[in-house]
């Protein structure tokens, strides 16, 4: 078996949980977790995207970044109950505090019984300038 590169050092889950927490609390948008492999590569912190991916499911577990299925991105999350917007034309992302619309959800899923593994909103749409721009 040949021996491991000097440059490829183990980390632990938690060394690893925090490399990929300070990638995407810097990103000003939405993070897949491939593009959080290359920016750890640039930082001398290479890691597989499987080591990313697990560290994002734990992440989002804990409540430390939103993972977004419709951009397979992910962005840091603030404890806050917010309304995210993904501008597809723009590629932008926004969102809006919006606790009503969770409480909304929240009493339809103890009306119906049902347990929600996850509690975000996140709309796709045009934003205003390229509505006006690209009428559809």
């Amino acid at each position: 078996m040949a021996p491991k590169s000097a440059s490829r050092q183990r980390r632990c889950p938690n060394e690893i949980e925090a490399i990929i927490e300070d990638i995407v609390c810097a990103a000003d948008e939405p993070v897949g977790a491939y593009d959080i492999a290359k920016i750890a590569a640039k930082q001398k912190c290479s890691m597989s995207p499987a080591q990313v991916y697990r560290g994002l499911n734990r992440l989002a577990e804990t409540g430390s970044v939103e993972r977004f299925a419709s951009w397979n991105a992910f962005v840091a999350s603030n404890g806050e109950r917010r309304v995210h917007l993904f501008y597809e034309t723009c590629k932008n992302h926004d969102w809006a505090e919006k606790h009503s619309v969770h409480l909304q959800l929240q009493s339809l899923c103890d009306r119906l019984g049902f347990r929600a593994n996850s509690n975000h909103v996140e709309l796709n749409g045009r934003c205003a300038s390229c509505n006006t721009r690209q009428p559809s």
